[in-house]
């Protein structure tokens, strides 16, 4: 059965958009209603396919092997000729949504382009894209004046030998997207009158022409473009350019040229990504435009552009920089541009395509250290890393001073003959042993631990390190016993001054409450900063912890889970508190969290996770700093009800699986955000009326009255 022939002309044409315009022409041989349906394509795209014989003539006479007059015609070419002029005066799409050119050779005459735009014109055309190149050159292509009102145009990419002369009267009102690669211009003025008559112009491509072109001076002033990319080729006879472009959030700006030429660009405060791959001098107006970008991309063979930065220039909204390092003087490039970006957060050290990595130059010291360093930075990528002494010396100092580095990647340098050895020179045994303690926090501290037989230097040098992890959920009987003799060994003897995270997760009852105590007593005698234990024993005794840990100035976060029994002291006082989790631990009395949470004055992310067996009866959370709660109540437990008043908090998620009756007592949160609820319980009516501030709300209430809840609030 035909099923194709049940479908619509209109649904054909789509099906036909789906391939090349050449295959959709041989349809019309299928039957007498293909003949012409084609003809109804709204995208167009011809494409001459004698374009691998112009390349190898083009080749051919570059290298002087061929005579220069020869001509590449060929009957393929013809035929494309003679189609075009026949069928498109014909063709009967009331609109024309895109019309392609891919052209080479000779054998064209300007007046076939010429025509064949004029008529394309005539359907409304919305996007229209050129690509002439002619071999050996011959008459360039002048575009018809009536391109240039074209109402409808909205893409306009034209890229060879075409003259662009652009008529008095213009009118582009619906361009958005114009691209010219290496066409030529009749005049200096000429691309200036364009772009002034493109009111709604956003992206904008210009490629100058290496050799040929006469246009000296460059100047783009559109108030409402969004992307720029400049190329200016070495061989182009340029003086200079000037760019007033406020909206601008895309700039890519190539300037091959060495020669000197002025360069004039107004601020672009809403840049967000900018690539620079200069070569001129004259770069004080091009840094002073590009203070307000987030990403940049750079690569300036300027030798003194680093005086440039003496004239205060910040960056002070750069998030993302990619210095490429293809020149000597780059060392000093890279720290002019960190000592301007306080808030930067990914570095990154490469070569651009093209560009040989030539090796830095001497490098001293900064004499402070970039303010990105010590606040921001957190990812450092070397992609070209040679291991010359001037850039080990680099990656030490960022290493050393980026307190907030999360990520290094360093790569060696892939040259001609492969990559760089490093096994001849042992680089390591240069770094301090400070730098080297930053090193091994990048791997587990088993793995830090292992290095102490590498030699002398190494036997203690994992003791200087301030996070410290051990243990895992599927911790074997032997391992833990082989962690409990390490840690009642070593741990005391630790020598970092501060710890400042102390992760211990064990799985069996190998260890004795007695030796976790010990544990933690130890790493509060080092200004714990983060404590976390995960404890899962089958033994009777659960673990209690030390005294000393609820008087512990330095600590800021407290993660107890499992079963470990909060047994508070009177005397508690946690000024550092910021975060607390409790999961599934067990209170020694029904008072132990509310005097833990009182003598916590800057608590301000809590979460409490109630063990089905936990006897605790009665809970009450009153924490005035507090800006995250998150409360889970299993169905099991055995409570009678809860108070919670918590006016400054943001964000609240309860779950309650206990359908027993108890009371739920919860003031007022006048600055929720967020709330997510999950409860089963009846008596909800104080409940949602401490959240009516709440701006985002998740909930599943399994209370049947809850509709006369809301009605009655």
């Amino acid at each position: 059965m035909d099923r194709i022939s049940g479908l619509s002309d209109e649904l054909l044409v789509k099906i036909l958009l789906f391939v090349p315009t050449k295959v959709a022409v041989s349809t019309s041989i299928l039957s007498k209603r293909w003949e012409y349906l084609w003809m109804w394509l709204p995208k167009l795209d011809y494409e001459d396919k004698a374009k691998i014989e112009h390349r190898s003539y083009s080749s051919e006479l570059r290298t002087g092997k061929m005579n220069s007059r020869r001509s590449i015609t060929t009957p393929r070419n013809q035929r494309l000729l003679l189609f075009l002029d026949r069928n498109l005066p014909l063709h009967r799409a009331p609109v024309i949504e895109s019309f392609r050119l891919e052209l080479y050779g000779s054998y064209l005459t300007p007046e076939n382009v010429k025509m064949w735009v004029v008529i394309a014109l005539s359907h409304c055309l919305r996007e229209l894209d050129i690509l002439y190149e002619s071999y050996p050159p011959s008459k360039p292509i002048v575009l018809p004046s009536n391109l240039f009102t074209c109402k409808s145009l909205s893409v306009l990419k034209l890229d060879g030998d075409i003259i662009l002369d652009v008529p008095r009267m213009v009118s582009l009102p619906s361009l958005k997207t114009l691209q010219l690669q290496s066409v030529t211009y009749s005049k200096d003025e000429t691309l200036q009158r364009l772009l002034y008559n493109c009111p709604v112009l956003e992206d904008l491509m210009l490629h100058l022409r290496d050799y040929g072109d006469t246009m000296q001076k460059v100047t783009v002033v559109v108030p409402s473009l969004l992307s720029l990319l400049l190329c200016i080729p070495y061989g182009h006879d340029i003086q200079g350019f000037v760019i007033d472009t406020p909206n601008l959030k895309y700039f890519k700006l190539v300037d091959d040229n060495d020669k000197s030429h002025y360069c004039l660009i107004e601020h672009m405060p809403n840049l967000i990504e900018a690539h620079l791959d200069v070569s001129l001098t004259h770069i004080k107006s091009l840094i002073g435009s590009i203070t307000s970008v987030k990403r940049l991309t750079i690569c300036s063979r300027v030798i003194y552009f680093t005086f440039i930065f003496d004239e205060g220039f910040v960056f002070n909204r750069l998030e993302h920089l990619k210095v490429c390092i293809c020149n000597d003087h780059s060392s000093n490039q890279l720290f002019r541009l960190l000592k301007s970006s306080s808030i930067l957060q990914e570095l990154n050290l490469f070569s651009m395509e093209d560009h040989e990595p030539q090796g830095m130059d001497d490098w001293n010291e900064p004499s402070t250290v970039p303010e990105c360093l010590l606040s921001s930075l957190q990812t450092l990528s070397w992609s070209t890393y040679t291991g010359e002494p001037q850039e080990r010396d680099i990656v030490v100092y960022i290493l050393k001073h980026a307190l907030h580095l999360k990520t290094a990647r360093i790569k060696s340098y892939e040259s001609a003959n492969g990559f760089v050895s490093f096994s001849e020179m042992d680089r390591i045994s240069g770094l301090s042993d400070e730098l080297l303690v930053k090193i091994l926090l990048f791997v587990p501290t088993k793995v830090a631990v292992s290095t102490s037989i590498l030699s002398k230097r190494w036997e203690y040098l994992w003791m200087w390190l301030p996070r410290l992890e051990y243990g895992h959920k599927d911790c074997s009987e032997p391992e833990s016993k082989r962690l409990q003799c390490f840690l009642d060994r070593n741990l005391p003897l630790h020598r970092a001054p501060v710890i400042e995270s102390f992760h211990l997760e064990l799985d069996n009852s190998v260890f004795k409450p007695e030796n976790i105590k010990m544990c933690v007593v130890n790493a509060v005698y080092h200004s714990v900063r983060e404590l976390e234990i995960v404890y899962e024993s089958y033994s009777a005794k659960p673990n209690i912890l030390p005294s000393n840990l609820y008087t512990c100035i330095s600590l800021v976060i407290l993660k107890l889970d499992g079963e470990i029994l909060l047994d508070v002291p009177r005397m508690v006082s946690l000024p550092s508190l910021k975060t607390m989790k409790l999961q599934k631990v067990r209170y020694f009395n029904e008072e132990i969290l509310q005097q833990l949470l009182s003598s916590c004055p800057v608590l301000e992310d809590l979460v409490v996770d109630l063990d089905e067996e936990d006897t605790t009866r009665k809970l009450t959370v009153v924490v005035p700093s507090l800006q995250s709660l998150s409360l889970v109540i299993p169905w099991s437990n055995d409570i009678y009800g809860f108070v919670m008043d918590t006016p400054a908090l943001k964000y609240f998620k309860l779950v309650d699986d206990n359908q027993k009756s108890h009371y739920c007592l919860i003031e007022h949160m006048p600055n929720l955000i967020e709330a997510h609820l999950d409860i089963a319980f009846p008596d909800i009516k104080s409940l949602i009326g401490s959240i009516t501030s709440v701006k985002r709300l998740s909930i599943c209430s399994w209370v049947i009255y809850f509709t006369f809840i809301v009605l009655f609030m």
